[in-house]
């Protein structure tokens, strides 16, 4: 029989390998004009306070093309949340892409700053003159939860963006009536740490007003469609490429707060500008993931015991993202207090487990060049 050439088992030769193994891929640094701009983001040291920012000095200093803070990008959409349940409203806070008078995380982005150098545009970061004035803040998902627990948002009633519960409450409760083993965990937070750190190049078309990102990215597509909301621009205006991506596992799937300022800086100073992320970056403002309290029951059905293999019941917080506290974990998207929809195989039957979800409100940030400004 004549192998087909194309169909299921089919072997597919592969072109990617030969020019990463010899060394000739292209990552976002490899992409880098030589002759750029260069940009750095400042952020809060502190978890929840009020801000002034003097960048008076700064702006005058050699080198310097520009300075943003929150006055200036007023008019700049917010990072919206891209996650939608059914049946279910999100009261998702807004987040703008520099913090405007008040910051709610530490990491908090509170001012851009753009020169043709990076070390004088690290100069000019450090010229910039903050005041603070701390306000309550909390640390940790669960504290976060409990009664008169300081609000990350003042406005809002309490820490919580919904909570909605799935399945049979009634019959889960019946089945758990004996419980047999009890476990309680704690998943650490952790940073994924590959080996191309994120970043971007911008560049803007200003014949066709056209603006082109270059970014290390798991999916240029799904974040240009978000960037065009954020920066009110027609699809057609905005090009997002992705060249050779070193690891990703997931963080960078998300637009984050500098590719919207890179967008606008770009404009602005109607140059070429590059953000390129040092380790210690990368680990202190990409997107965390885990970090979720787990406490699971498994109980018995007559005299057959539920096997350990089974997904348990869960009733603790899960992937909890403060946004008021010292912890940098903090994410666009709401995030699940508990962890499982629990398939509950019982002796004779298959019901469905009960979840109750609470998810805790909390926008995000991501920079490139941190700072955390201390004044």
């Amino acid at each position: 029989m004549q192998a087909l050439k194309f169909g299921f088992g089919q072997s597919i030769p592969r072109k990617e390998d030969e020019p990463l193994l010899r060394g000739h891929g292209r990552y976002i640094a490899d992409v880098e004009p030589r002759d750029t701009l260069h940009a750095v983001v400042i952020r809060s040291p502190r978890a929840r306070a009020r801000f002034r920012v003097d960048a008076a000095k700064a702006r005058e200093m050699p080198g310097v093309r520009l300075v943003l803070t929150g006055s200036e990008t007023l008019d700049v959409g917010p990072l919206p949340c891209t996650v939608e349940l059914p049946t279910t409203v999100l009261d998702v806070p807004p987040y703008p892409i520099l913090a405007h008078h008040e910051v709610r995380h530490v990491g908090d982005a509170i001012a851009f700053v753009v020169a043709d150098t990076l070390e004088r545009a690290k100069d000019a970061a450090e010229a910039i003159t903050v005041t603070w004035e701390d306000l309550p803040h909390v640390i940790g998902a669960i504290e976060a939860l409990k009664p008169g627990a300081p609000r990350v948002w003042p406005e809002r009633p309490d820490n919580i963006v919904f909570d909605v519960t799935l399945g049979d409450k009634t019959a889960t409760d019946q089945a758990f009536a004996k419980a047999v083993v009890s476990l309680t965990l704690v998943n650490q937070r952790l940073v994924a740490n590959y080996l191309d750190t994120r970043g971007v190049v911008a560049d803007y078309d200003a014949a066709h007003g056209r603006v082109t990102l270059t970014l290390s990215s798991q999916g240029p597509q799904s974040i240009r469609d978000v960037l065009v909301q954020v920066l009110n621009l027609p699809a057609e205006k905005l090009r997002v490429m992705t060249p050779d991506v070193g690891g990703g596992f997931g963080t960078k799937l998300f637009p984050y707060r500098e590719y919207a300022l890179a967008a606008v800086a770009t404009c602005h100073a109607a140059d070429q500008l590059a953000i390129n992320r040092t380790r210690s970056c990368d680990c202190l403002r990409t997107d965390r993931c885990r970090a979720f309290g787990l406490a699971a029951r498994a109980g018995e059905h007559g005299a057959r015991r539920y096997r350990p293999n089974l997904p348990p019941r869960t009733d603790l917080p899960a992937n909890r993202k403060i946004l008021g506290s010292n912890c940098t974990d903090c994410h666009r998207q709401p995030t699940t207090r508990s962890s499982f929809i629990s398939e509950i195989n019982l002796q004779t039957a298959a019901r469905r487990g009960y979840e109750r979800r609470t998810h805790l409100r909390c926008p995000t940030s991501g920079p490139d060049c941190c700072y955390a400004h201390n004044g």
